[in-house]
């Protein structure tokens, strides 16, 4: 059984029972793999969901399918690359100047291995890792 595998049949008995009715949660990296299947339990147990991403498009079919299991869901996103300081300050400023309804009650960096190799790497806006 793969590691995938046991992370995802655990996420069952770890939400058992837990009611996260008017907690926000916003994650990264929602429009792939372990943080889709995040994003989609803890919405299923009544979080508000923010899916803090690059690509739009994706986080757009991950809501609608989120939606299908759970109309009652609420799911907001917030365009934000991680590669990019500047992406993450037009995020935060979307999310300030939104004067909104919602505090974010955690969040949950959900990205790649690779996003964590720092030797020499240089962000989009010529920032080093």
């Amino acid at each position: 059984m793969s590691l995938w595998r046991v992370f995802i049949d655990s996420n069952d008995q770890v939400f058992e029972g837990l009611d996260l009715s008017g907690k926000t949660i916003a994650i990264t990296g929602t429009t792939s793999g372990i943080g889709v299947d995040t994003a989609r339990d803890l919405a299923l147990k009544g979080a508000h969901i923010v899916m803090l991403n690059r690509n739009l498009e994706e986080s757009e079919k991950q809501k609608k399918r989120f939606i299908e299991q759970k109309p009652n869901a609420q799911i907001d996103i917030v365009k934000c690359d991680l590669n990019s300081l500047d992406s993450v300050r037009k995020a935060g400023e979307f999310y300030l100047n939104k004067k909104c309804c919602f505090k974010i009650n955690w969040v949950q960096f959900d990205c790649p291995w690779e996003f964590y190799n720092f030797k020499n790497q240089i962000l989009f806006d010529n920032f080093e890792k």
